[in-house]
């Protein structure tokens, strides 16, 4: 440090190059040290710190060679990640959030996000290289790790390593994953790194499938009759379904015109399967206990609401699609009602007989002709770019 200190105040190209080589051996004499005095989470935070010390450095003296220190420290926590992800081991206490987890790969995300700032004030705006990368990736990769190991810790009695997972516990995996998607996504849109594209589009494409397979078959009450959380109503049902099902016709929203099609249907699709998913399990659950396997079987009012549900959750989406000019919304509306349809005309009327399928007639031709109306004056009358943004 001394000796970089003293090239600092020569001009020329050979002392620079010289302060960026001592500048250099001080920060990995620095790295050793902590290798051989500490262990474990400490010295995994160490290294995350002496990166973004390092990073510090460079923004202040402007010696780029530097820029390589944090992509070496980087590539070491990369390895120790890799090695065990289980950064603070099993001691960590019964404390929600406020535990060693919260050293452990909080600091990290911190310290890498701050070292993406500074790497990226130096070489200015528009400009990336790889230690930017590293630190982006990084600063990225311990903030979902501790969003993942708190909501264990804080839903499993302090172990963060169980090997149970109820459904309010996947629903929160859930909401996690597509507003992970929804942030990267935004700042993929304020420009702050090719990144976070790629990113959001892993993530956005993770949490689909993860969504649609734990959600919709391994971890769906009406599959696995496990007790649902919560009481007849407001249970983890909404947690799990409901408040993703919100978040994937956000993510949808915001993706177009930056993201992929595929991927922007994708989003919806989503959306349509969990608040689909959402008013079905619902309406089982006010009809039964807290156990609504499929092998229970049904009451008829139950069946008989299914249809009524569907048309209303219909008609509250078409509503609030048309408020906000939301197309995803009412592609969303759309399929509610058919769904309600098919399943009137095929089997609730087939159970029916004399004024009560009449009436069932009659008020369902009524629904359908007050939505038609709808989009007759509210919809096709509108100009195209009124029906994308929303304005009256």
């Amino acid at each position: 440090m001394a000796a970089a200190t003293a090239l600092r105040t020569r001009p020329d190209d050979a002392a620079w190059l010289g302060l960026g080589s001592f500048a250099a051996a001080a920060i990995a004499a620095l790295s050793l040290g902590l290798v051989f005095v500490l262990d474990k989470g400490m010295l995994t935070v160490a290294l995350a710190l002496a990166a973004a010390g390092t990073a510090w450095v460079v923004l202040r003296l402007n010696i780029s060679a530097l820029r390589w220190c944090v992509v070496a420290l980087g590539l070491a926590i990369a390895a120790r990640l890799a090695w065990d992800p289980r950064i603070v081991g099993d001691a960590l206490g019964a404390t929600p959030v406020f535990n060693w987890l919260l050293f452990g790969y909080g600091v990290p995300a911190a310290s890498f996000a701050f070292a993406s700032r500074c790497l990226r004030d130096q070489t200015g705006q528009g400009r990336e290289d790889a230690p930017l990368r590293m630190a982006q990736s990084l600063a990225i990769v311990f903030s979902g790790l501790l969003v993942f190991f708190e909501t264990r810790h804080a839903l499993n009695g302090g172990n963060a390593y169980a090997r149970t997972s109820p459904l309010i516990e996947q629903g929160l995996f859930a909401i996690e994953a597509i507003s992970f998607a929804i942030i990267l996504t935004k700042l993929d849109m304020a420009r702050a790194g090719s990144i976070f594209r790629y990113a959001s589009l892993a993530l956005g494409i993770f949490s689909f499938g993860f969504t649609l397979m734990s959600l919709g078959i391994l971890k769906n009450p009406y599959f696995t009759d496990e007790a649902i959380e919560g009481g007849r109503f407001f249970n983890a049902i909404l947690l799990a379904y409901a408040v993703p099902g919100l978040l994937a016709l956000v993510l949808s929203r915001l993706s177009r015109g930056v993201r992929p099609e595929w991927y922007r249907l994708g989003a919806a699709f989503v959306a349509l399967v969990l608040l689909f998913t959402t008013a079905t399990l619902e309406v089982r659950r006010g009809f039964m206990d807290d156990q609504i396997g499929f092998a229970r079987g049904f009451q008829q009012a139950e069946w008989y609401s299914y249809s009524l549900v569907w048309l209303l959750m219909g008609i509250a989406i078409l509503a609030y699609g048309l408020w906000r000019g939301l197309q995803e919304a009412r592609l969303v509306s759309a399929l509610f009602v058919l769904a309600a349809v098919v399943k009137i005309f095929i089997f609730d009327l087939s159970g029916l007989d004399g004024a009560l399928r009449a009436l069932s007639f009659i008020g369902l031709g009524f629904i359908l002709i007050g939505i038609g109306l709808v989009y007759q004056k509210l919809v096709f009358n509108r100009p195209p770019a009124m029906l994308e943004t929303g304005e009256p």
